[in-house]
C-alpha cells in the first residue's frame, strides 16, 4: 500500500506511453511485469507528496530497521555464546542501566529536533539552525551530567541494587554509552527533521556493521568489560557517522545558527522538551508497575514471563505502524506551521488507515494463532494463550492512537501528551490491580483498557484541535 496525494496527476489509460501497453514476450495481453510494478512504485516514491515523502521516510526506515536489527541479533547470539548466561546476563544489566541513565540524558532533545527542524527549515532555516544548536548543547549537558553520574554510583549501585560488586567498572565503561547516545539522539532527529531518512537507515546499518566485529572482539578478549567497550565504541561510531551525514544535509540547506540565536529558543526546552520527556519516562515506570504487582500477587515470576512472552509479539506488531508515524511527524509539523489545515486533516486520516491497514491483519493472525505460538516457548505457556490474544487486539488501538499523538506533537502541544500518557499509566496500573487474579491475561486486559482509554481521549482532543483551527486552502491525502 502507498500513500499518494489527491491531486497527483494521472494519466489516462487511452494516453498512457507506448511502453505500458506493449506486450510481453510476444503475447497479447498488456505488459505487467515486476519490472513494470517496480517502476511504477519508483515513480511514486520519488514525487514530493506528502504521501510520497512518508512512503519513502517509512521505506528507508525500515530498510534501515532490519538491517541494524538483524546485524544485532547476529552479534550477540555470538557474544551469549562466547560470554554464557550468566555474564551474558551480566552485559544485559549494565547495557539496562546506561539505558535508564540515556532517558534522562536524552531529555526528549531528539524529538525536539525533530520537531523544530522540520517546521522551521523551509520558512525560517536560520531558526531551525538556531534550535539544532540548542537542542545538542543541551543533550550534551545532561549527556554529561548523566554519564558523570553514572560513573561516580557505579561502585554503589553494583554493590548495593545490583549485588555484584565485580561490575562497578563495567558500569563506569558503559556509562560513556550514555553520553554518545544523547549527542548521536539529537543527530538522528535533525536527521529526521531534514527527511533523511536514507541517511538514517545508512548509519543505521553502518553502525550495526562496525560494532559487530568490535564488540565480538571486545567479549573475546576482555569478557564483560571487552564487551562494553565494544558497545562504546560502537556508539562512537554511531555519533561520527550520523553527524557527517547532518553536516552534509545542513550545508545542502543553507542553515546558519548563532550562540544568542540559540539562547533565545529556549523556551522550546519548557514548552515541548520537558513534557515530550516526561511523557516518554512515564511509560518505563507503567509499564514495570504492572508487571511488579502481577508478581507480588501470583507470588512467582512465572506469570510475567507468559506476559514477556506475548509481549514480544506485540513490540513485532507495532514496529511499523511506529515507523510510519516516525516517518510522518516531519511532514505533519510542516504542513502544520504552514497553516495547511486540510493537508494536516488528510495526512492523519489516512496515517490511520494505513496504520490499521497494517496492523489488523497481522494482529487478527496473531490471536487467532495464539495457543499454538505460546506453545512454542513451552508446554506451560500453551494455556496462556488468552495474553497473546488480548495483546494482538491491543495493537490494533496502538495503531489507531499513534498518529494522533504524532499530530499532538507536531503541533507542539506537548504538555496535552503529557496529561493523556499519565492518564493512560494511571488507568494501565489501575486495572493490573483489579485484574490481577487474572494473573497475566489480568494485565493485558488491563493494557487493553488503558489503550481504550487513551485513544478515545486523544480522538476528543484532536478534534477540539483541529475545529479551533482556522480553515485554510490546501489538499489531502488519501491512500490507493
Amino acid at each position: 500500500m502507498t500513500i499518494t496525494p489527491q491531486d497527483e496527476p494521472s494519466v489516462p489509460e487511452d494516453r498512457a506511453p507506448e511502453e505500458s501497453r506493449r506486450p510481453v514476450d510476444g503475447a497479447g495481453g498488456p505488459s505487467f511485469t515486476v519490472r513494470a510494478v517496480l517502476a511504477s512504485l519508483s515513480s511514486r516514491l520519488r514525487g514530493d507528496s506528502s504521501g510520497a515523502r512518508i512512503a519513502r521516510g517509512t521505506l528507508w526506515s525500515l530498510v534501515g530497521s532490519v538491517g541494524s536489527r538483524g546485524l544485532n541479533l547476529l552479534t550477540f547470539l555470538f557474544v551469549a555464546r562466547w560470554l554464557g548466561a550468566e555474564r551474558f546476563g551480566e552485559l544485559g544489566i549494565v547495557r539496562s542501566t546506561a539505558g535508564m541513565f540515556g532517558i534522562f540524558a536524552g531529555f526528549g532533545m531528539g524529538l525536539t529536533a525533530t520537531k523544530y527542524v522540520a517546521q522551521y527549515r523551509a520558512t525560517d532555516p536560520e531558526r531551525a539552525g538556531n534550535v539544532l544548536l540548542l537542542t545538542f548543547t543541551v543533550a550534551a549537558t545532561m549527556g554529561a551530567l548523566a554519564s558523570g553520574l553514572l560513573w561516580l554510583l557505579a561502585p554503589l549501585m553494583a554493590t548495593g541494587a545490583l549485588d555484584a560488586s565485580h561490575l562497578s567498572g563495567q558500569l563506569r565503561i558503559g556509562s560513556l554509552l550514555v553520553l554518545f547516545g544523547a549527542l548521536a539522539g539529537v543527530v538522528r532527529g535533525g536527521l529526521a527533521g531534514l527527511e533523511a531518512f536514507g541517511k538514517i537507515a545508512a548509519c543505521n546499518v553502518i553502525t550495526a556493521a562496525v560494532g559487530l566485529p568490535l564488540i565480538l572482539a571486545g567479549a573475546g578478549f576482555a569478557g564483560v568489560a571487552g564487551a562494553t567497550g565494544g558497545l562504546v565504541a560502537s556508539a562512537l561510531v554511531d555519533f561520527v557517522v550520523a553527524g557527517v551525514a547532518l553536516r552534509s544535509r545542513l550545508a545542502a540547506h543553507g542553515m546558519r545558527w548563532s550562540s544568542a540565536g540559540c539562547w533565545a529558543e529556549r523556551k522550546v526546552i519548557w514548552s515541548f522538551s520537558l513534557p515530550a520527556f516526561l511523557a516518554y519516562a512515564l511509560t518505563g515506570p507503567a509499564n514495570w508497575a504492572a508487571l511488579a504487582i502481577l508478581a507480588n500477587h501470583t507470588g512467582s515470576y512465572a506469570s510475567v514471563g507468559y506476559f514477556a512472552a506475548a509481549n514480544q509479539w506485540f513490540s513485532a506488531l507495532v514496529l511499523l505502524p511506529m515507523l510510519v508515524c516516525g516517518a510522518a511527524l516531519p511532514v505533519l509539523a510542516e504542513q502544520y506551521e504552514s497553516g495547511r489545515e486540510l493537508e494536516v486533516r488528510g495526512t492523519l486520516r489516512s496515517l490511520i488507515r494505513v496504520n490499521l491497514a497494517f496492523a489488523v491483519p497481522g494482529a487478527l493472525i496473531v490471536a487467532a494463532l495464539s495457543p499454538f505460538l505460546m506453545g512454542l516457548y513451552g508446554p506451560s505457556f500453551v494455556e496462556h494463550w488468552g495474553t497473546l490474544a488480548i495483546s494482538a487486539l491491543t495493537v490494533c488501538l496502538f495503531a489507531a492512537q499513534q498518529p494522533l499523538g504524532h499530530l499532538l506533537a507536531a503541533s507542539g502541544r506537548m504538555w496535552h501528551g503529557l496529561w493523556l500518557s499519565g492518564l493512560w499509566g494511571s488507568a494501565y496500573v489501575l486495572c493490573a490491580v483489579c485484574f490481577a487474579d487474572l494473573q497475566s491475561l489480568g494485565v493485558a486486559v488491563a493494557r487493553l483498557i488503558a489503550y481504550v482509554l487513551y485513544l478515545a481521549l486523544s480522538l476528543l482532543l484532536i478534534r477540539r484541535i483541529m475545529a479551533r483551527a482556522k480553515p485554510m486552502q490546501g489538499t489531502s491525502v488519501r491512500c490507493n
